[in-house]
């Protein structure tokens, strides 16, 4: 190779995130399709972090994404905004310690353009912090 830079690319892991992106682009399309909303992604997931499944709740107009890191769920919540609904807040965070672990419990509520989100999880601060700086707002509607 001689002074130049080379990158090794595992086929045999690029198929599997392949296949996990593919699921979660798939979530994110099946939420506009069935709540008419297009969400703020992550812009930044910690290494570990993986999409596994989506509950979509069209009556509450609700979405649950869950997300698997350290052998823990993360949870993030998608609903949007009513009039009969509490959750209007702007961002906040707040932290549990737990006593079995070093990692501390992290919830965030936030909302943008009539849109409420909650991301719930066990993690490190800095982590946590990382997916909140990096959250992808988009401009457009359904």
């Amino acid at each position: 190779a001689g002074k130049q830079d080379t990158q090794t690319i595992n086929v045999k892991d690029m198929e599997k995130q392949n296949t996990e992106d593919e699921k979660e682009v798939s979530a994110y399309a099946e939420i506009r399709k069935k709540l008419g909303v297009v969400t703020v992604r992550f812009g930044y997931m910690p290494k570990g972090m993986k999409f596994q499944n989506i509950n979509i709740d069209e009556e509450q107009k609700s979405a649950r994404l869950f997300y698997r890191y350290n052998g823990q769920i993360i949870r993030y919540t998608i609903y949007l905004n009513d009039a009969d609904s509490s959750f209007g807040q702007t961002l906040t965070v707040e932290e549990y310690e737990m006593k079995e672990s070093e990692e501390s419990r992290f919830v965030t509520n936030f909302s943008y353009k009539g849109v409420n989100y909650q991301l719930k999880g066990v993690m490190d601060r800095k982590d946590f912090v990382k997916i909140l700086k990096n959250i992808i707002y988009f401009n457009k509607s359904a």
